[in-house]
């Protein structure tokens, strides 16, 4: 039972992680186009 809740936490861990990433990615790139329009 621990080791489930153990892998339960590792993966929401893991998927908070990868969306605050995501997140910062999509922000940095936007303010790079932004900042430098390819039109």
């Amino acid at each position: 039972m621990l080791k489930k809740a153990g892998d339960v936490i590792n993966v929401l861990i893991t998927f908070v992680l990868v969306a605050f990433i995501a997140t910062s990615l999509f922000r940095l790139i936007t303010f790079l186009l932004q900042a430098h329009p390819i039109a």
